[in-house]
């Protein structure tokens, strides 16, 4: 069944979309398996974690289909990957893609049935002793592990800036191996009480120090829970950011790039319908499944429009009697590198030129979101990227150019420390002089 889908998902991207991007998996396997008949849902489950693992690796068998057809390991690595593209695994068969799927992902059900006894043992006796003697083994290590030897430098940026030991770098990036549970924000209180609620409703939940997580089963917004509000789907990282904006009752919040609004409810949730917080997004389409979840939640004190980002917003009459608000966060549009263990496919849209435009327009939206704050408020600066030009020099040109800010704190959230999306925040205090 899994050829099948590969074979389908070729069909796809080399005649039908052709040179276009390639479109989001999540969307795709959506729409694959809206058009088989019955298939049942334990079996579309595998199959989409069959295919999310295939994603991840997509250079990885690349590399190595090309070097067991030529046998011999590629040579040259670093050059090999400055030309290469992800839409050159067309190039290869379905049954010979595959085939490395079997190999590589054992534990998956149907796997047994794709390896290639050839390839198997080439795999097994002529690649593995071999490669570690190459001139390009780090390149070669960092394919193996699912990256692209161009990112290396940007990794060991990272490494250096979050002074990392090599373990943890080595630890970040095999977090990318799998895909993170599914969090759950609720009250404390009720964890204990919820997770034995959506265990009677067939949903496999596990709870640590960390919160409450979705681990398999039936989809959580089938729950009396998730219908009544008590529960929401939002990222452990995800929470982290909204917890950085430590709003009292009767405070003024905005959410400058609200999108669907999960931080933005995670925020209303501490400020007991006292105060507002005023919720925006570019995208006014976001902000009404927004508005649905906030009455879902009682959350009385929530106003949403849309804020193109090119100007200073036009301050609510109650915010401009005092001057501004008290908190503005900035979770702005990013290069989204932090979500590749929840959308591997992504992984392979990301380069360069992108990163250098996304931090250009996050300058001109923190600088125009800074007019917004009063003084002795905060500025809350997010993105769901690991990359330091997003993030923490991003953070340190702003300060340059705002110098009536100061950095009270800065941090990556998310894994590899905890099982999650990768994310960063930085809290920044206007000055009162």
């Amino acid at each position: 069944m899994f050829l099948t889908l590969w074979q389908d998902w070729l069909y796809e991207v080399r005649y039908l979309s052709q040179d276009k991007p390639w479109p989001a998996l999540d969307r795709w396997l959506k729409n694959w398996f809206r058009q088989q008949e019955r298939l049942p849902l334990e079996l579309q489950s595998e199959l989409s974690a069959a295919c999310y693992d295939i994603f991840r690796v997509l250079q990885k068998i690349d590399f190595l289909e090309t070097s067991y057809q030529a046998k011999n390991i590629i040579s040259e690595v670093d050059k090999w990957d400055l030309s290469w593209h992800c839409q050159e695994v067309e190039n290869h068969s379905a049954r010979d893609f595959v085939a490395w799927f079997g190999i590589l992902f054992p534990e998956h059900n149907f796997a047994t049935q794709l390896t290639c006894e050839a390839r198997q043992t080439w795999y097994s006796s002529e690649f593995k002793p071999k490669w570690r003697g190459q001139a390009d083994a780090e390149s070669i290590q960092v394919i193996l592990n699912g990256f692209r030897p161009t990112w290396l430098p940007l990794l060991v940026q990272r490494q250096l800036i979050s002074n990392w030991d090599d373990g943890k770098l080595i630890d970040f990036i095999k977090s990318q191996e799998k895909t993170p549970p599914l969090w759950l924000r609720a009250d404390p209180k009720l964890y204990n009480e919820l997770k034995t609620s959506l265990y009677k409703q067939g949903v496999k939940v596990a709870l640590d120090d960390n919160g409450l997580m979705a681990v398999g089963g039936k989809g959580v917004n089938q729950t009396q829970e998730y219908k009544q509000g008590l529960i929401e789907i939002q990222d452990y990282a995800s929470q982290q950011i909204a917890a950085a904006v430590m709003v009292k009752p009767g405070q003024k919040v905005w959410d400058a790039c609200a999108g669907a609004g999960g931080k933005s409810l995670a925020i209303a949730s501490k400020m007991n319908n006292k105060g507002s917080l005023v919720a925006t997004d570019l995208q006014s389409y976001k902000l009404d499944e927004l508005k649905k979840r906030a009455k879902r939640a009682q959350l009385h004190n929530v106003r949403a429009f849309a804020w193109d980002g090119e100007s200073a917003l036009r301050l609510p009459n109650d915010v401009a009697k005092q001057k501004g608000f008290d908190w503005v966060l900035v979770d702005a549009p990013c290069s989204s590198a932090g979500t590749w263990r929840r959308n591997p496919d992504a992984k392979w849209r990301f380069n360069q030129s992108d990163t250098d435009e996304l931090v250009k327009i996050q300058s001109g939206i923190l600088e125009n979101a800074a007019k917004a704050v009063r003084k002795g408020g905060y500025l809350v600066y997010a993105t769901c990227s690991w990359q330091v030009a997003e993030n923490e020099a991003q953070v340190a040109d702003f300060i340059a150019n705002n110098p009536g800010f100061e950095l009270v704190e800065q941090k990556m959230l998310g894994a590899p420390d905890v099982d999650s999306d990768i994310m960063f925040v930085a809290t920044l205090k206007l000055k009162q002089d």
